[in-house]
């Protein structure tokens, strides 16, 4: 994918349209296999146990597969996920993924979809089950815990004429009240308390000759996990429609759109929401394209991305990471896609397995991605089989935890654009002039030397109330920067066609630069940073940039650059504390992998935020079932 607009973007009726760059970057390791399964028959070589899907737990320890055998396999990955959070993983644990799965439940009928059950909590008895739908069988509740894997309820919709429906497509609610299940040219609605036949049972078009609705099967049901979507449901069909529906009342059909021509295949086959609640991104059989729909936008797609390879009419699924910006999918030539439609940068694709990958799904809370391979070979014995399950820690420059991660005692960050970051160096400190500085760093900016910073003269008690605020969304404006009195703002900004990143001074000019006389002072000059001149030459992080500028900055320089501020994380939910702190850790451990000179006091910070995290962690699971951590019914 290329930056320039004139490559990159064509007028299609959509506002992107994002090309694969297949030009010779050169490779890089975005990705570190951690786990892996083989499931291929013992002594046959043959893909009878190809991979069709794989679904993480909502609790992050357990995944679930679908293969051509017909089989449901549930996978305990729970020690893997615990070694990551922890930083203790070893580093051949790739070599082996551990055990047997856990549940294997043998069909007669292949498995055309699943789901788990919301709130699914392996330490939390009666929680463990799933949903499954069968040719020509009702949908069952099934447990995953034990040998005995029994059916719970069952779930089934009848015709006028008092036959079974097959139900092609399921989705709990939000609530874990309610399942939603497609059909052929109907959608209902169970409640799951009540087993039998359903609460609502709608048309998707008023009769086959109509032109009206979603016409063919519905073969995808999508919905939010959070209720900022608006209450509504997504849904597709093998017709190539994609219409939202009310959760509440399945008879208002909010939108409908076709999948245009150009971009059209055999029918959708995969359909995600975007974190954030306003984007849907739909995949088709046989259509080498991705199209996203911005639900505040009915008049078309809002972006489209390239994957050339897709041809084909085996299902491949797509997935949204945590922070609702990236977008991973498989290929058939055996790689993994990391996309970014809110940012004009070239996906990347890393080498995953050495056949198909139709399965791929992101963990729920940290940057793990799990990915299933396998296909069927007709005509060519000798052809290669990998049906294999891996689970992957993806590098953190595809995937902002950085961003994500809030706290920090001498600095924040705030996005400014998709390619600009504000960096805010607080005035936490009131350096002594007269000592000069001793900047553990080599730096310097484009000028002679640079002035050290005096303090403002403000009470600890301003100062108090100033880093209080610090999360309140201020005007990220240059003039609203200028007039920033807490803190010493930077611009630090990626732009693709410089293939490195820059810093630019935004305040304080006048205290930290020092101009000869008689020269003007160039504010849109960039400053000469000795990261920033090594980017090219070595392994050079975002995070190697702040070090520098944040040491450069402050007199004396701290002594630990990312020190933790924990009275934010005291004030905070314990549900927002629980998630700032695994982001928190994630960011951490990179740092104290780098070797710095304070990598010592980092770990402290890391294992006091480990304590904290995970006692967190236990108080949500206690109070899981509880009322107030549900979502009102619809």
């Amino acid at each position: 994918m290329q930056a320039d607009s004139d490559d990159a973007e064509q007028w299609t009726g959509a506002s992107h349209v994002y090309e694969l760059d297949t030009g010779g970057d050169e490779e890089r390791e975005i990705a570190h296999c951690l786990a892996q399964w083989d499931a291929t028959a013992p002594g046959t070589g043959v893909d009878s146990r190809a991979f069709r899907s794989a679904q993480w737990s909502p609790d992050g320890t357990m995944v679930a597969t679908v293969s051509e055998d017909n089989a449901l396999r549930v996978y305990d990955a729970n020690n893997v996920v615990q070694q990551f959070a922890t930083g203790t993983l070893a580093g051949d644990v790739a070599a082996k993924g551990g055990d047997e799965p856990s549940v294997t439940v043998t069909h007669g009928e292949t498995v055309l979809d699943y789901a788990w059950y919301p709130h699914m909590n392996r330490h939390v008895d009666g929680t463990n089950c799933i949903v499954e739908s069968m040719r020509d069988h009702p949908i069952h509740l099934r447990d995953t815990e034990g040998p005995g894997t029994r059916v719970r309820a069952t779930y089934r919709a009848v015709d006028a004429c008092d036959a079974l429906l097959t139900a092609t497509a399921l989705a709990f609610a939000p609530d874990a009240c309610g399942l939603f299940a497609g059909y052929a040219g109907h959608l209902a609605h169970f409640d799951v308390h009540r087993p039998g036949l359903p609460t609502q049972m709608v048309l998707t078009s008023p009769n086959r000759r109509s032109r009206d609705g979603m016409k063919g099967i519905v073969s995808c049901v999508a919905r939010m996990d959070a209720p900022s979507d608006g209450g509504l449901l997504a849904c597709a069909s093998l017709g190539n429609h994609v219409s939202l529906y009310s959760r509440a009342d399945l008879n208002s059909c909010a939108a409908l759109w076709t999948v245009p021509q150009e971009y059209a295949g055999s029918g959708v086959t995969a359909l995600q929401w975007a974190r954030g609640g306003t984007v849907v991104w739909a995949a088709s059989r046989r259509s080498p394209y991705i199209v996203g729909w911005d639900v505040r936008d009915l008049r078309g797609p809002w972006a489209v991305l390239q994957r050339p390879l897709a041809t084909t009419n085996q299902r491949l699924e797509i997935d949204v990471d945590g922070t609702g910006r990236h977008l991973v999918a498989g290929q058939v030539d055996g790689t993994i896609t990391v996309y970014d439609p809110a940012d004009n940068q070239a996906p990347v694709a890393f080498s995953a397995h050495n056949d198909a990958v139709p399965a791929v799904a992101m963990h729920p809370f940290y940057p793990l991605l799990v990915s299933a391979s396998g296909q069927r070979h007709f005509g060519d014995p000798g052809a290669p089989v990998d049906c294999s399950l891996k689970i992957w820690s993806l590098d953190a420059r595809y995937l902002p935890h950085a961003s994500a991660a809030k706290g920090f005692r001498h600095f924040s960050v705030h996005i400014r654009s998709r390619e600009e970051i504000v960096l805010r160096v607080y005035r936490d400190k009131s350096p002594d002039p007269t000592i000069p500085g001793s900047v553990p760093i080599s730096s310097s900016t484009i000028y002679e030397h640079v002035d050290r910073i005096q303090a403002l003269d403000e009470s600890k008690q301003t100062m108090l109330r100033a880093k209080n605020n610090m999360d309140v969304p201020f005007d990220l404006s240059d003039k609203s920067l200028e007039d920033d009195r807490w803190a010493i703002n930077f611009l630090v900004a990626g732009y693709p066609r410089y293939k490195c990143p820059y810093v630019w001074l935004r305040t304080d000019h006048h205290l930290l630069i020092s101009v000869p006389e008689n020269q003007p002072l160039e504010k849109d000059v960039p400053l000469r940073l000795e990261s920033v001149d090594c980017w090219r030459q070595f392994d050079i992080r975002p995070w190697d940039v702040l070090v520098e500028v944040i040491c450069t900055t402050l007199n004396p320089p701290p002594e630990n650059p990312f020190s933790i501020d924990y009275e934010y994380f005291d004030k905070i939910t314990v549900e927002e504390r629980a998630v700032a702190t695994g982001a928190m850790l994630e960011f951490l451990r990179r740092v104290y992998l780098r070797h710095y000179f304070f990598s010592d006091v980092v770990l402290d910070d890391i294992k006091r935020l480990q304590h904290m995290h995970f006692r967190d962690i236990n108080t949500l699971r206690d109070h899981q079932l509880s009322a107030m951590f549900r979502e009102p019914n619809q």
